[in-house]
């Protein structure tokens, strides 16, 4: 025999104050954990969603980004016309060297920060399927020109179509304003590579870029240009790079979200635990009489225990409502990969909210388990004399 769960359901709602602070306790402490997730949702899908299987980035063996990475001209030349190189309709191979280099910038709101950027070509433009630019054109080669990433547009000053950047001692006209669809590209600065050699006074690149003739064959790629003596270079797809620039920022954004969660929920557990024991208390002589006409201590036990869900629940869905009102919202923090700004913006996706409301019901059986042990173990006969 089951205790009919509206009865407790209904009953939770008749100590309309107490029950309203533990929706609300568990509310908050559902409503960080969605921001925090979200946000390290975000950063991730504006990393790991960069780029192309198709095409690969060769760093110096050892570097673990291109901001460490450098590369000579005469290995950029032997890799840029290498077999493993797609070629176009000319037969020309699809590969570009690159620079990559941060500076620290002025923003909008106040401050300094460090912004990627990226030296390259034609060939990197055109290597990125996914880039587009939605203001002006794209900057000349050999010019002192430079093509903002539509996320930096927001953040930094003097970034429309036809102003001008101060960087590296140099002043770089705005040609346009580049729209990578929220990938990292979003964030940096593109100019020419050979003005950017110049100014930076390097004798070769950063990196280099390429279409894969064979993409399946990456693992065996990487192996045999790490072992190449005359070149000595990794190979990562791109969008592998990108994904493993995610890493690290994103677990600890994770981490520190269940953290948070885990301190507010602590108080969380304990308003639910003190609203069904004051409920044990008061229904006393309801819960005598439920279990004197035959309803077992288990029936008891979960009624209760549905009823810290149900409250749980409440709490839950009403912080997931709160937290996705940052959905969407743009923002940035630094790369800790390569020290840099990165900007994105609030992801609340599905995966999240599931592990909202996961965080809310763990509260809910934590909070009830013990009112409910409580309330099932009661003698009928005690619970019936009491007044």
């Amino acid at each position: 025999m089951a205790v009919p769960w509206t009865y407790n359901v209904k009953s939770a709602f008749v100590r309309k104050g107490a029950t309203a602070l533990t929706v609300t306790a568990i509310a908050f402490s559902v409503a960080v954990l969605v921001l925090v997730l979200a946000l390290a949702q975000g950063f991730e899908e504006a990393l790991a969603g960069t780029g192309s299987d198709r095409n690969a980035i060769l760093l110096r063996s050892g570097a673990t980004s291109e901001g460490v990475s450098g590369m000579t001209r005469d290995v950029a030349r032997i890799l840029g016309a290498a077999e493993f190189v797609a070629r176009d309709e000319d037969g020309m191979p699809l590969s570009q060297p690159e620079v990559y280099a941060a500076f620290s910038l002025e923003r909008k709101d106040g401050g300094k920060t460090n912004i990627p950027v990226r030296g390259t070509g034609p060939q990197g433009f055109g290597l990125r399927e996914d880039l587009r630019l939605v203001e002006g054109r794209m900057f000349v080669p050999g010019r002192h020109e430079i093509v903002v990433g539509r996320a930096l547009k927001a953040r930094l000053p003097g970034t429309e179509v036809g102003s001008e950047v101060e960087m590296a001692g140099v002043v770089w006209r705005v040609a346009g304003i580049l729209d990578s669809a929220g990938q990292a590209y979003d964030s940096e600065l593109w100019v020419d590579v050979e003005v950017f050699v110049r100014v930076l006074d390097r004798a070769g690149f950063s990196t280099m870029v390429c279409r894969l003739a064979e993409p399946d064959r990456i693992g065996a790629l990487d192996q045999r240009l790490r072992d190449d003596p005359r070149v000595s270079v990794t190979a990562k797809t791109e969008r592998q790079y990108f994904a493993e620039q995610a890493g690290a920022l994103s677990i600890a954004l994770k981490v520190l979200a269940w953290f948070l969660a885990a301190i507010m929920g602590t108080g969380a557990v304990f308003g639910a635990t003190n609203t069904l024991l004051a409920a044990v208390t008061m229904r006393t002589r309801e819960i005598g009489t439920l279990l004197a006409i035959g309803f077992p201590p288990r029936a008891v036990f979960t009624g209760f225990l549905l009823e810290s869900l149900a409250i749980a629940a409440i709490g839950g869905a009403l912080g997931v409502l709160l937290g996705y009102q940052c959905n969407g919202i743009a923002t940035g923090t630094t790369n800790w990969s390569t020290f840099t700004e990165q900007s994105f913006s609030f992801q609340v996706r599905p995966s999240v909210v599931v592990q909202a409301m996961v965080l809310s019901l763990l509260i809910g059986v934590v909070g009830g388990a013990l009112p409910a042990r409580r309330a099932s173990r009661l003698s009928p006969q005690v619970a019936l004399r009491t007044l």
